[in-house]
Order: C-alpha cells, then sequence, then structure tokens
C-alpha cells in the first residue's frame, strides 16, 4: 500500500514520513491530500493509518470507513478500519466488521496479527467464548481440519486425548462452530 499510488503532491512526502516513523507529519501530507483527492482510496487509507499512529482513533474511524467503502476488498483497509474501531471505544463495530475479513487470503503471519486483533474486539464486546476461538492459530485449525476436532473431542476413548482439559477446550470449540454454523474448517 505505502509504494502504489498515482503521483500527487504530498504523497511521497506522506510514505516518507510515514516510513520515518514522522506520523504527525505524515497525517498532515495525507489530509492535504484527502482534501485534495476525496475520492482516492488509497490516500483516504495512509491518512487513517497514520492518524491511528497518532492516538486519534476517531478521526481514523472517518478516514479508514472512507477508503473501505471506497475499496471494500481492500483487506488491509478493512483490518485497518476494525483497529480504529477498537482504538475508538467501538468493538461491537470492529467484531461486525473483522467477522467478514476473508483470512485465507492473509499470509500466515498476518493472520495471526489479525486473530489478535479479532479476538481482543471479540473480548471487549463481550463475546469471549468466540475469542477463544478466534485467538486459535486460523492456519493450525485448518492444518488440523474440524472433523479430527471432533473426533478427539467427543470420543469415549481415553488414549484418543491425553488431557480431559484438552477434550472440554475442543468440545468448548465445536459448540462454538456449531452454534456459529460452521461446516467446514
Amino acid at each position: 500500500l505505502l509504494a502504489v499510488l498515482p503521483a500527487h503532491a504530498g504523497w511521497d512526502e506522506g510514505v516518507a514520513a510515514f516510513k520515518a516513523g514522522n506520523f504527525a507529519q505524515a497525517a498532515k501530507e495525507f489530509e492535504a491530500l484527502a482534501a485534495a483527492n476525496p475520492e482516492q482510496a488509497q490516500v483516504q487509507a495512509m491518512l487513517g493509518r497514520a492518524l491511528l499512529k497518532t492516538n486519534r482513533a476517531s478521526q481514523a474511524v472517518t478516514a479508514l470507513r472512507k477508503a473501505y467503502d471506497l475499496n471494500p476488498n481492500d483487506v488491509a483497509t478493512q483490518i485497518f478500519l476494525g483497529q480504529a474501531y477498537l482504538d475508538a471505544g467501538r468493538a461491537g463495530e470492529a467484531v461486525q466488521l473483522l467477522g467478514r475479513v476473508n483470512t485465507s487470503s492473509l499470509p500466515a503471519a498476518q493472520q495471526q496479527a489479525f486473530s489478535a486483533i479479532y479476538s481482543e474486539a471479540l473480548t471487549k464486546s463481550g463475546q469471549g467464548d468466540r475469542a477463544a476461538l478466534a485467538a486459535l492459530s486460523i492456519d493450525h485449525l485448518v492444518k488440523l481440519g474440524h472433523r479430527r476436532i471432533g473426533m478427539l473431542a467427543y470420543s469415549d476413548d481415553p488414549k484418543h486425548y491425553k488431557r480431559t482439559s484438552f477434550a472440554a477446550k475442543l468440545r468448548e470449540v465445536l459448540a462454538i462452530f456449531h452454534r456459529d454454523g460452521i461446516t467446514e474448517a
């Protein structure tokens, strides 16, 4: 996202300031760009990111929401908007937005970061049971497959699992899967 945008006065300066960690200057550059180019999703996204870094979460929500509305397929913007909602004390909105993220398109490291943000949003919105599920590594769940989890969790044969607490946690995960209508890992 940092390297791609049409040549506009201020873009390079804003990106340079952002990369250098001078987020206040980056926000100033992107604010000017956003005023001149309000329909540029990338400008709005970078403005939102800079505002997040300067602890201006409510303003970041506005810019990132505009970027998301302009380009709803940009997963990075969706995640940054979720973080902005969370930082602005709007955990319920963060949960709704982040619940729609297609995590399979994310690299493993980003999946873990996403899981942490989503888990925090779930916890802060009072959905602790779902937070435990979100905190699990998505990659691990996919590799293990929830059908195998089900066999382990519901087996009466103790040699299929070593600890009762493990089986109990797996039963909780399956109950959440069932409640939320998840039928495939």
